[in-house]
């Protein structure tokens, strides 16, 4: 009776202790699941817009076809009017669509990262500009701007966009001309660090272009306490929208004001594709 009492008990615990392991290793890779998307989520760009709205009606990536963005634009305007009921203010953008066959996920990534970036602008800054300008602006010359996104270059795996702003809104005038590089199979923003393997050497050498680019145009940087020149320099080289590899070469674009409140206009810096071509991997060097 003993004996059996004891194969009974053994059962119990063999059966316990079976039970908490596949618990443990269901749980454990939940889990493991759960990190790695977190992870890609984090890992993935500067942008922040990674989730796909609706991912699982994207077909899947398909890298036997040919890897080639389309883009379609919507236009969009947003006016203002005085009491008489004529238009005297007028913003108008574009609304990018973006797609392709060998890479869906990636194509709707950067739409995704394209339309937040305008949407910012526009729903937070220009609509409201606009309606303040309203005692501003006449029937015969509106004031507004245009925001205007357009494909400026692309290869198999990357991809650069321009998102431009130009017109005013009486005070004085808006204009901005911004760069967004993204990588086409994951849809995630390529900057200045994570496109080449000698991020600092190309640092350097944009560094030195841009010093050269101050001195011709006798630009004095505005410094506050505890910044320096250099310091001022690679802050706005690495801010987003700043930088973006084009088929002449890699740029990178100070908006105005960035560098000094005495310079209204933009200053573009571009290393050369010959130069640019021995820091950036292989897979963003420019063809």
């Amino acid at each position: 009776m003993k004996d059996r009492n004891k194969v009974v008990k053994m059962v119990i615990i063999i059966t316990i202790v079976c039970v908490l392991v596949i618990l443990g290793a269901a749980i454990g890779l939940k889990y493991t699941s759960l990190g790695e998307k977190i992870e890609s989520k984090i890992s993935g760009s500067n942008t922040e817009d990674t989730i796909i709205p609706g991912e699982e009606n994207i077909p899947e990536d398909n890298p036997d076809l040919a890897s080639n963005i389309q883009v379609d634009y919507k236009t969009e305007k947003y006016e203002t009017k005085n009491d008489d009921g004529d238009v005297v203010c007028r913003n108008e953008r574009n609304i990018p669509t973006v797609s392709n066959d060998a890479y869906p996920r990636g194509a709707k990534r950067i739409e995704n990262a394209l339309r937040s970036i305008m949407n910012d602008m526009w729903n937070n800054d220009l609509k409201r500009y606009s309606d303040d300008s309203k005692e501003l602006g006449t029937a015969e010359k509106p004031l507004g701007v245009k925001y205007m996104a357009d494909l400026e270059y692309q290869t198999p795996n990357v991809v650069t966009f321009s998102i431009k702003m130009e017109g005013d809104f009486g005070a004085e005038s808006w204009n901005s001309y911004e760069l967004y590089t993204f990588d086409v199979k994951t849809g995630y923003t390529v900057s200045l660090e994570s496109s080449s393997a000698k991020a600092e050497e190309m640092t350097q050498d944009i560094m030195s272009l841009t010093k050269k680019a101050i001195k011709e145009k006798g630009i004095n940087i505005s410094l506050k306490e505890g910044e320096s020149e250099d310091s001022v320099i690679t802050t706005n080289m690495n801010r987003q929208g700043h930088f973006g590899i084009l088929a002449d070469g890699v740029h990178v674009n100070y908006q105005k004001y960035d560098l000094t409140t005495e310079n209204d206009q933009i200053l573009e810096v571009v290393l050369e594709a010959n130069k640019a071509n021995s820091f950036l991997k292989d897979e963003y060097k420019i063809k």
